[in-house]
């Protein structure tokens, strides 16, 4: 059980009622995912929930901004597909941009930034290179149903 204060009448201040973890809310640990082309270092950094690929459930961004991608000690995310039980490690893709030099820390940051239009939205992900002054949107997360293979806006440029 995770205590985070007491408040001085027996129940702690999260509102559980029971002195063991009969009450406290089920966890789920995501360790940082096998089979990418990126290190796991300093995953999870930073965080962001969205549909990266518009299939209704919501997909998980990490930042891990001390990884090793092939461009280097650059930093990276993972966008972790969303289930109805939550994300899943399972068919993970590392995020990077060629070019980027060592200690650019991409992934100290992380959001989904919202586009589309109102009835078909888009939710890009957005990692921050702190270490190189920019900010990187990514149109295609590479999840299924949003990667370049799939064509449609996600073929290369």
């Amino acid at each position: 059980m995770l205590r985070v204060s007491d408040a001085g009448d027996g129940s702690d201040a999260l509102g559980c009622t029971s002195g063991d973890a009969s009450d406290d809310p089920t966890t789920t640990t995501l360790a940082c995912p096998t089979g990418t082309d990126a290190t796991c270092d300093g995953f999870g950094a930073s965080l962001a929930v969205g549909d990266a690929n518009h299939d209704g459930t919501n997909d998980l961004l990490v930042g891990a901004p001390r990884s090793i991608t092939p461009e280097g000690t650059t930093g990276a995310g993972f966008v972790l597909r969303g289930t109805p039980t939550g994300p899943t490690t399972e068919g993970a893709v590392a995020l990077y941009v060629a070019g980027l030099s060592n200690g650019a820390f991409l992934g100290e940051e992380a959001a989904f930034v919202r586009t589309g239009t109102a009835a078909q939205p888009r939710y890009e992900p957005v990692l921050g290179a702190p270490g190189e002054h920019r900010v990187f949107a990514f149109l295609c997360s590479e999840l299924p149903g949003d990667a370049v293979a799939d064509g449609g806006r996600c073929q290369p440029l």
